[in-house]
């Protein structure tokens, strides 16, 4: 499969890499893509994280209001808005 840029920017940068590394466009290509993919995965493995974290965290607080989950949400025994 061939892949046509056509963007004179991306060009540039492509064949700089490649001029860089001492390889050819190709694998200045391939080099950029596996950077990114996995520059890319590193982020939300570490938004995945965090975000565990703070699950975590917020389970462990105290519930403070005494009322039910559908009473909070203003549901009847029938499950209908109340």
């Amino acid at each position: 499969m061939g892949i046509n840029i056509k963007n004179p920017e991306v060009e540039r940068a492509v064949r700089q890499l490649a001029t860089q590394r001492g390889v050819d466009l190709t694998e200045a290509i391939r080099l950029a893509v596996k950077s990114e993919l996995s520059r890319s995965k590193g982020i939300q493995q570490g938004r995945l994280r965090r975000m565990r974290a703070i699950a975590d965290h917020v389970a462990t607080l105290p519930v403070r209001d005494v009322r039910t989950d559908e009473e909070i949400l203003g549901y009847d025994e029938r499950g209908l808005p109340s």
